[in-house]
């Protein structure tokens, strides 16, 4: 008789456990399903050690004796998290999590957290405050809430996420916490970093937090998706006064991400900061519905270096719905430099409905243009990678206009050097208006050092060819000249030519794009910006002698003035101003 069986397989518990200590002391026997130090107490060193050594998603509360807030300070690093958990800190007595970032900004106020647990880096600032031990596979998804994290300082992190070997995508959730700052959410008491995700294609998310002081990053992301939102980055807990993360170097961002598979950042506070407000590289990027350089209430609060600075891309991205204004560099940098291994170039992105240089009402203000070009975009360091099939702008709608405006500099500012290729960047539906420089500027590298030495400008009529590889920004199109315009009541009639720039064959031109705008005045340059769109008509080719009417969304004055763009349209996509 031939027996066969089959193990049972061994029911995974989940357990909760309260600590009630902020002694440091740990579990005297790990495993036994009793949180309990030789002292009789629950610690969250023991907690942990407790969590880690049984099998399923467990819980860690927390119910220390007193009003609080009561302050933990290992003296040694707790033990990294080996399995999904969920420790609540906003479970203590007293504590409460409030909403930080309201949904409809601007915003008079918001309800700060009032958070009862501190873990202080004091006793060791060159460690971390809690480990995600990500390379092992049994870890799954570790949620932290209701922490103030501080005083781990030197080359340390509030948050760690490491994967180093395991194919499971794991993932770490932050809510309702403060990071890098007191208790009080007032002032900074640095980490080095306040979240460090090292490697490995992870889901970290961080929502409903204050994300502020570190020494370098308030995020630097490594390979995972990154996921933000309603949180405050920069500021201090009401999100009106300056709480800097600064940054490694003048190329990293308070947010910086690197290879990201989905870098996410919505309706946050991201200002205050000494570096860009958020800096990517090779990451999928959806930047949609954020203040970048003002706090809370709309007021100005500069990022020190810039708003966005976007260094090659693995996917298309969308930058959408943000106010991004008042900084102290571009409000966007979008670039790929060569002599950095291996920064793609960009191939594919909306930009659209965002203000740019403004207030929140779209209005040209004092102190809320940023120090130099609303957008900037260029590519330096020999010929690596085209920056390509980008779209500045609606398509055939001003609701999903950007509006920029009242910046240093030019509107929008687009340079390669001689060897690059920075082309198909269709700038649309805009208000462009009220910039120090040109609307719309094309310029050239010629020294290869990243600067735009020689300005195009207000490029005059010639024959550049278009080529698969531009020659020259953008390649350098013809506008459409405007001979005379008239008007009845409210009905405009333009006159124009234009000398259409043909292909050398390498491109198939299927017509040209032509945006006509109205402008309260001329620019200084004795060429328009572009404030208000009358309307867009396609041609076939050169036109001499032709009349377009419009029926002007505006009142019209004889002080007015019109301003147009082309934008080559080709198969089976793409453009160029």
């Amino acid at each position: 008789m031939a027996l066969f069986g089959v193990a049972i397989p061994q029911t995974a518990n989940a357990a909760t456990f309260s600590v009630n200590s902020s002694l440091d002391a740990g579990d005297a026997a790990a495993g036994d399903g009793v949180c309990a130090t030789a002292g009789a107490v629950c610690t969250l060193r023991a907690a942990i050690e407790e969590a880690n050594a049984l099998s399923g998603t467990d819980t860690i509360n927390f119910a220390i004796a007193g009003a609080g807030p009561h302050t933990i300070s290992p003296a040694t690093a707790l033990p990294a998290i080996s399995e999904a958990i969920t420790i609540d800190a906003s479970t203590q007595t007293g504590a409460s999590c409030g909403d930080l970032v309201p949904a409809s900004l601007p915003a008079e106020s918001n309800t700060p957290h009032d958070l009862r647990i501190e873990l202080s880096g004091a006793n060791i600032p060159d460690n971390y405050g809690l480990t995600v031990d990500g390379a092992n596979a049994e870890t799954g998804t570790v949620t932290v809430r209701g922490f103030v994290v501080n005083g781990f300082a030197d080359n340390g992190a509030a948050f760690l996420h490491w994967d180093q070997g395991s194919d499971d995508s794991l993932g770490l959730t932050v809510d309702c916490s403060y990071l890098g700052t007191n208790v009080a959410g007032s002032a900074a008491d640095s980490n080095e970093r306040n979240i460090n995700h090292v490697s490995g294609e992870d889901v970290i998310v961080v929502t409903n937090s204050l994300v502020s002081g570190a020494q370098t990053n308030a995020a630097s992301i490594q390979g995972a998706q990154f996921n933000m939102s309603g949180s405050l980055v920069g500021t201090d807990d009401t999100g009106t006064n300056a709480i800097p993360n600064a940054s490694d170097n003048d190329d990293t961002g308070s947010i910086f991400a690197n290879t990201s598979t989905l870098f996410e950042i919505s309706n946050n506070i991201i200002a205050g900061n000494n570096s860009y407000g958020i800096q990517t590289e090779m990451s999928n990027n959806q930047i949609e519905d954020n203040y970048i350089g003002l706090n809370l209430a709309g007021e100005p609060l500069a990022n020190d270096l810039g708003g966005v600075s976007i260094a090659g891309t693995n996917n298309p991205f969308t930058i959408s719905g943000n106010v991004i204004s008042a900084n102290n560099g571009d409000g966007l940098r979008l670039y790929s430099d060569c002599a950095v291994d291996d920064y793609n170039g960009i191939d594919g992105g909306v930009i659209e409905s965002n203000y740019i240089g403004t207030d929140t009402t779209a209005a040209v203000a004092d102190g809320y243009g940023n120090a130099r070009n609303g957008i900037r975009v260029y590519e330096y360091s020999g010929f690596c990678a085209t920056i390509s099939d980008i779209i500045i702008g609606g398509i055939d709608s001003t609701t999903t206009q950007n509006v920029i405006a009242g910046n240093t500099e030019n509107g929008i500012l687009l340079y390669q050097t001689p060897d690059t290729d920075v082309r198909d960047v269709a700038i649309l539906i805009n208000s462009i208006h009220s910039n120090g420089g040109l609307g719309i500027d094309l310029a050239m590298d010629n020294d290869d050092d990243g600067t735009a030495e020689t300005n195009l400008g207000p490029n005059s009529i010639g024959n550049t060819q278009i080529k698969s590889v531009a020659d020259e920004t953008n390649y350098f199109l013809n506008y459409a000249t405007i001979n005379s315009i008239s008007r009845s009541g409210n009905n405009l009639t333009v006159n124009y030519d234009l000398n259409a720039n043909e292909s050398d064959g390498s491109v198939d031109v299927v017509g040209y794009r032509l945006d006509f705008y109205l402008n309260d005045a001329a620019d200084d340059s004795g060429y328009g910006e572009g404030k208000t769109h009358l309307g867009t008509f396609i041609v076939s080719g050169s036109v001499d002698d032709a009349s377009h009417t419009f029926v002007s969304p505006v009142e019209l004055s004889d002080s007015m003035y019109v301003s147009t763009t082309t934008t080559m349209l080709k198969e089976p996509a793409g453009g160029g101003e």
